[in-house]
């Protein structure tokens, strides 16, 4: 590398990182800034080097869901891959809306990301791995694995945001909405954390989960069911019998996402999703199509010279590395087995 190229390199990291500084100042600063996104995409474990790689997906399509997923690829198989999808506690209203909108984009995205064999060789290895942690005394592994009415292929963890506004809220209304949000989660043998930024011992849970998920670390050390607490429930290690989401003889019974939403409308009915757009469009405007992405990319009010060349260099390194993967067998990739 020459010196020029070593030192455009250097002015494009120094210019990065005192980008990302005065973001951060500007969220601490912003007493509305929630830092609580709605989507990540996690790409883990010892390739190379123990790095994560964090997709953070905020305009949710599927086909950047699916460029989050395909990005994973380049150094991960999607045994590696977690789906985190951040659920706002302070807002029921449209609670369920977001969760089916998420998961109607990750099932997309996945579906064009993937071929279908593979989708289901990591779903059945999942739902192995579960069956070997799972099980207690009231219930078999398998019998847990079967509640599953839904699995999703990949690891999911739902994340409860905003816990330090939610625990101030109706303590009926905390508790349904915890049993919802456990049935939802064991449905979609999906994990279910609650989180706060603005809470030290949350952000500590928080780090471990990422952690875990990340580099396979020292995972949360004991389930939290007590709705009086921020849950903590890994997947596999609840049960319906344990949520008891309603007082009926067949409680039960294990429950698709579709019984579990009729459930938790009767109580919170969800805000039409027309409502939602102008509710948005009242505060800035509203992009429904891909397409908006490029026409903003491409006006000339949005223009940001230091940020557009950083992009543009980021294009330019990606379109190398998807030739070098479509020129090179994927076999040459260093991917680790599945855990």
């Amino acid at each position: 590398m020459t010196s020029s190229n070593k030192e455009t390199k250097e002015n494009a990291r120094d210019v990065a990182l005192r980008l990302a500084t005065q973001e951060e100042k500007r969220r601490k600063s912003d007493p509305h800034e929630s830092r609580e996104k709605s989507l990540i995409v996690l790409g883990s474990r010892e390739v190379v080097k123990d790095i994560v790689h964090v997709w953070e997906i905020g305009h949710l399509t599927p086909s950047l869901v699916s460029a989050a997923m395909k990005g994973c690829c380049l150094s991960h198989s999607p045994h590696h891959t977690t789906v985190l999808l951040v659920l706002d506690l302070g807002k029921p209203e449209t609670l369920w809306n977001t969760l089916e909108d998420c998961l109607e984009a990750l099932q997309q995205g996945m579906e064009m990301s993937y071929p279908r064999e593979l989708i289901e060789q990591v779903l059945n290895e999942k739902l192995r791995g579960l069956a070997e942690r799972s099980g207690g005394q009231q219930q078999s592994p398998q019998q847990v694995v079967d509640e599953m009415r839904e699995p999703f292929p990949l690891r999911l963890c739902l994340v409860g945001g905003r816990y330090d506004e939610f625990r101030g809220t109706d303590a009926d209304d905390r508790e349904f909405m915890g049993r919802a949000l456990r049935a939802a989660a064991h449905a979609l043998a999906a994990s279910l954390h609650y989180h706060s930024a603005k809470d030290a011992q949350l952000l500590r849970r928080s780090k471990d989960v990422l952690s875990n998920y990340g580099f396979k670390g020292q995972s949360p050390k004991s389930t939290v069911i007590d709705h009086e607490k921020p849950l903590s429930v890994a997947a596999g290690a609840d049960s319906f019998a344990s949520i008891e989401l309603y007082d009926r003889p067949a409680a039960t019974a294990a429950l698709s996402l579709e019984e579990i939403k009729r459930i938790y409308v009767t109580r919170f009915p969800q805000r039409a999703r027309d409502q939602e757009d102008q509710r948005t469009s009242s505060a800035g405007a509203n992009y429904d199509h891909d397409d908006d992405l490029e026409h903003l990319a491409n006006d000339e009010s949005f223009a940001e010279p230091i940020i557009d060349r950083l992009v543009l260099q980021r294009e330019e390194e990606i379109s190398v590395l998807m030739h070098d993967m479509q020129e090179t067998p994927t076999t040459n990739i260093p991917i680790p087995d599945p855990y």
